[in-house]
């Protein structure tokens, strides 16, 4: 895959539409856990946490919605490519298990750590 193509593939992406079936996914699971289907719940997210939509908004969520945000250079990542976000969108795997977190106190002004 070439870079333009995959740069035209991550914008040709109809936002919209995904974010609505992402919403509907959820409004399933919340109408399944307010009735007490716990069978129904469970499979709606198993479906969402596979689904290719979600993955693909989670990292436009944080590469580009978050980029903005003070905090966005922590990782050392400022910007990344469409390649990068496609790549990260696929590499990405949920699967229950979580990694340490790295705790990274941010200086401020007057010398103290927050």
């Amino acid at each position: 895959m070439s870079k333009t193509s995959t740069e035209e593939q991550w914008k040709s992406l109809d936002w919209k539409t995904i974010e609505k079936e992402i919403l509907k996914i959820q409004r399933k699971i919340y109408d399944a856990s307010r009735d007490n289907n716990r069978q129904e719940v469970r499979r709606h997210q198993k479906f969402l946490v596979q689904s290719w939509n979600a993955r693909i908004l989670a990292v436009r969520v944080v590469s580009q919605d978050n980029r903005v945000k003070v905090t966005a250079e922590i990782d050392e990542i400022k910007n990344l490519s469409s390649l990068d976000r496609i790549k990260l969108a696929s590499e990405l795997k949920i699967d229950g298990k979580t990694d340490l977190i790295k705790r990274e106190f941010i200086p401020k002004t007057k010398g103290k750590i927050r």
